[in-house]
């Protein structure tokens, strides 16, 4: 009888990446999974957090950027969660128009991760993960709670931040000028 008292070694290090429930989708659950041949990590985020962040956004008056921002967010959270050693993220073509911006994001914080986008197609282990945790089939290897909310509204996206200007009035330190100042 063989006891395997240490975790294998990774082998692979290209990994996948794909959503199963769009983000947008206030009503469902939306799973994030990272996978390749070799193994998977999958995250949970339920509808009512998914309505909390959305009321979050829409009182800062952002309910447009609510969905690309979510998915690049938990992303980061998904791979910092996970122990898994990537050096290559192949990432499914969920928001078209965004992906310098999810990339960007992700680049951000983990700059030794080679970032490309393409169609993964439904034979894809991320596909299987994210569909058959969708499908409870499988169980998530984290759900987002309450407690992780604040987590992933602190992590940084790949804009830029701007400081507001102060603009003062310029006219205040001028003299008054009266077009009728007539003496009677």
């Amino acid at each position: 009888m063989t006891q395997f008292s240490k975790k294998q070694p990774q082998k692979q290090f290209r990994f996948e990446v794909d959503q199963s429930g769009r983000v947008e989708e206030l009503r469902r659950p939306t799973i994030i999974a990272i996978a390749n041949n070799e193994c998977a990590y999958a995250l949970l985020m339920p509808a009512k957090m998914k309505r909390t962040l959305y009321e979050i956004y829409r009182t800062y008056g952002k309910p447009k950027r609510f969905g690309v921002e979510i998915f690049s967010k938990a992303l980061i959270y998904t791979i910092s969660q996970s122990s898994l050693n990537m050096h290559e993220l192949i990432i499914d073509l969920e928001y078209p128009g965004y992906n310098e911006f999810i990339s960007q994001s992700v680049s951000r914080h983990f700059r030794k991760i080679y970032i490309s986008f393409a169609s993964i197609g439904k034979s894809s282990p991320a596909h299987k993960k994210a569909y058959f945790t969708y499908k409870t089939r499988l169980v998530p290897n984290s759900v987002i709670n309450k407690s992780n909310i604040r987590h992933i509204l602190a992590i940084k996206d790949g804009r830029r931040t701007v400081t507001p200007r102060v603009y003062t009035d310029s006219q205040s330190n001028r003299p008054v000028k009266r077009k009728h100042n007539r003496r009677k």
